[in-house]
């Protein structure tokens, strides 16, 4: 890939997968809720490459839509490159967006701003943090959420990854945290690839169930030795092993264009 289709891909991911992460977010963070009080807005974020992205947050949601919904948002920031947007979004040097909608509104920007640094804060947990139950579960929640809207993004706008995901095998795959928990799922079918929260569409292919939220995490930053929390016990495949396999295969190659991080020691 050129390194202009590099940035591209890398703004998608931006745009289609981290930041609609606010959603979790603000249903997990008192910080978060409290900067944005009981207020509600929106803003949307357009690339010259026609990338765009809007965020419409309120109470403890933030709605995320990348078709004609986005100009509905109160405010719309134009990024002239990928790169550009990159840059700002990973907090390094760069020119600043040009409004092209709702400069009245602007500083509904900063106050996106600050929502989203708390999103990086609670994306690179500390070990104290991550010690305690009901965030690491959060956590676990909001990064798996990452990760599966950015495979859906590869599957469908990287080579590798595209080839990858119709070599196969195809078919739905289920997660969860503890048998009890509320299942993740993707479908890792052509013309169907799609993920979500709840009740699968149909039954899975292959569920994998982690029975410890901190063997979850080791698997997200790809740290697992899985042989050995299966005799453990902390992690149990039912159903189609190969499709697991397909699946994590494909999260590798996310590292490329967003680095997964590494679990502190201790967990």
């Amino acid at each position: 890939m050129t390194p202009a289709a590099i940035e591209h891909l890398r703004c998608r991911l931006f745009l289609f997968a981290v930041l609609p992460a606010m959603d979790d977010l603000l249903k997990a963070s008192e910080e978060a809720r409290a900067l944005l009080g009981d207020e509600s807005f929106s803003v949307a974020f357009k690339t010259r490459s026609g990338l765009r992205g809007a965020y419409f947050l309120e109470g403890e949601t933030c709605r995320f839509d990348w078709g004609n919904a986005a100009e509905k948002a109160d405010v719309e920031l134009f990024f002239h490159s990928d790169a550009q947007a990159n840059s700002t979004f990973e907090g390094r040097k760069a020119i600043p967006p040009m409004p092209t909608r709702g400069i009245s509104k602007i500083g509904r920007v900063k106050q996106f701003q600050d929502i989203a640094a708390v999103l990086e804060d609670f994306l690179q947990p500390n070990g104290d943090a991550l010690r305690d139950t009901d965030f690491r579960e959060a956590f676990v929640k909001t990064y798996f959420g990452i990760m599966l809207r950015s495979l859906c993004q590869l599957c469908e706008h990287e080579r590798v990854s595209r080839e990858i995901f119709r070599s196969g095998p195809h078919g739905l795959a289920q997660f969860q945290l503890g048998r009890d928990g509320v299942p993740t799922w993707l479908n890792l079918v052509p013309r169907r690839l799609d993920w979500g929260r709840g009740e699968p569409p149909r039954t899975a292919d292959v569920t994998v169930c982690f029975n410890d939220p901190a063997v979850a995490l080791h698997a997200l930053h790809d740290e697992m030795d899985a042989q050995a929390e299966l005799g453990l016990g902390t992690l149990e495949i039912n159903g189609f092993p190969p499709l697991a396999e397909q699946v994590n295969l494909l999260m590798e190659r996310i590292e490329l264009y967003l680095p997964r991080g590494k679990t502190p020691a201790g967990i």
